[in-house]
């Protein structure tokens, strides 16, 4: 099924339904088919006022050879039957047992989940789905047998997702959404007064509340169809993780709120979401790489006699930093315990007049964007922007040293001047309020 480009067109079609009724079966000899078993065709379509299994420009329904389906049979069972050709109203083949014939509905797509249980009908929409191979419009639909047609028609709307700004070097995504409140994946009832209808509910399970589909990336984005019956009050949670080539994975996205919408997700029409473009992709700190005495490194040494002079001022006796295309890197040696710990960056703003840095006595605090940590045994949890920062820690005589590397997508520093300044505040222990103790100078770091 290929993807969906425009809202879908509504389509009417009177579906006439018999439970009792069997249906009459063309069988074709087939060799190839197991003991047992025969191969059956039949016809599935659309209202003739809907021509055309792949959605198109005019909002048209079309199959797809190759498109699968499950019909219901008389011995209770669903039963896969394969497009043969393309059109809006073609043959679909399938093996069934010779002691079986076809029953009065079907679903699509087709799915080892579907099943009927002491005559009530449940479509099974998978967690997991791939579908990078066949597009993401894989919309559930249910038909129903009227003369000689299986005729179908759409379960659901659906909420279309567009994701933007993928690497050129990823060739597939898949997509996780977590819905905080309602079934969006397993076991839909169906109804035979509205055949095609599932239940807006609450889930019970948290499988029952994912939906994780992978998706090709055409010209670095990626389209999702999320299929959904009634108004999404609840709220959803991306995670997007992409796959190159060679299958590596990358994180591209991670936990993203999706607020829910009011309006109604209509069987047959699509509510497309603004597009969502990915924040730049950042890869792994490769710490082998960072060269702490080249000549590109800012440093600040803490002078004997300073330390000894004013203890009170001296948590950190050196401050090193570099900064390559994605990291803004700092490496800090402490002189004692500290139990918290702040880095400053400001650009080189037209009222900065120099690099000599003490907290609340410069002025210069409006220009400072902070990342702030909790210290605890030598360790941290430290976020800048909402960016993760790592830390890496080594034991360097008697000192253990921080080595900590800063996204740089996620700084706001204006780059025109190709440097950022970086500075620090830390607070010691034995205080019963916290007191800032800071000495040093803000390091002027060059952005390549």
């Amino acid at each position: 099924m290929k993807k969906i480009n425009f809202i879908l067109a509504a389509f009417a079609a009177v579906f006439a339904l018999s439970c009792n009724k069997e249906i009459t079966n063309v069988q074709t000899p087939d060799d190839s088919v197991p003991a047992g078993m025969k191969m059956v065709t039949l016809t599935a379509g659309i209202d003739a006022a809907e021509t055309k299994t792949t959605y198109d420009a005019d909002g048209k329904f079309s199959w797809t050879k190759g498109d699968q389906i499950s019909v219901y049979c008389s011995d209770g069972k669903f039963y896969t039957f394969t497009a043969e050709a393309d059109g809006a109203s073609v043959n679909f083949a399938g093996a069934i047992p010779e002691d079986v014939s076809l029953d009065w509905c079907a679903f699509y797509p087709a799915d080892a989940g579907h099943r009927e249980v002491e005559g009530t009908y449940y479509y099974n929409f998978p967690e997991y789905k791939d579908l990078s191979t066949t597009g993401s419009a894989d919309l559930p639909m249910g038909a129903v047998y009227s003369d000689g047609v299986y005729a179908f028609k759409h379960m659901s709307g659906a909420a279309l997702l567009t994701f933007t700004n993928i690497p050129d070097f990823i060739n597939n995504v898949e997509i996780s959404i977590v819905n905080s409140d309602h079934v969006i994946s397993g076991s839909f009832k169906t109804y035979a007064n509205d055949p095609w209808s599932w239940v807006y509910a609450g889930a019970s399970t948290d499988s029952e509340k994912t939906l994780i589909r992978k998706v090709a990336v055409n010209k670095n984005q990626a389209q999702l169809y999320f299929p959904f019956k009634g108004q999404m009050w609840s709220t959803n949670t991306i995670n997007i993780t992409g796959f190159d080539s060679k299958d590596n994975e990358y994180v591209l996205l991670k936990d993203k709120t999706m607020k829910g919408r009011s309006e109604a997700f209509v069987p047959r029409t699509v509510v497309p979401y603004a597009p969502l473009a990915l924040p730049d992709y950042v890869p792994p700190v490769n710490w082998a790489s960072v060269d702490w005495e080249g000549e590109n490194v800012a440093t600040y040494v803490q002078e004997d006699w300073m330390y000894e002079s004013y203890p009170q001022y001296s948590d950190i006796k050196e401050l090193k930093a570099l900064a390559d295309e994605y990291y803004l890197y700092a490496r800090v040696t402490p002189t004692k315990a500290v139990n918290e710990i702040r880095f400053f960056f400001a650009d080189k703003g037209e009222t900065f007049s120099g690099d000599l840095w003490m907290w609340e006595n410069t002025g210069y605090t409006t220009y400072y964007k902070s990342a702030r940590a909790t210290v605890t045994e030598n360790s941290f949890n430290l976020s800048y922007n909402g960016s993760a920062v790592e830390l890496v820690t080594e034991t360097v005589g008697e000192n253990v040293v921080w080595n900590m590397a800063f996204p740089r997508s996620a700084g706001k520093w204006t780059t025109s001047s190709g440097s950022v300044y970086v500075g620090f505040m830390t607070y010691g222990e034995g205080f019963e309020a916290p007191i800032p103790k800071v000495w040093g100078e803000m390091l002027e770091v060059t952005l390549p």
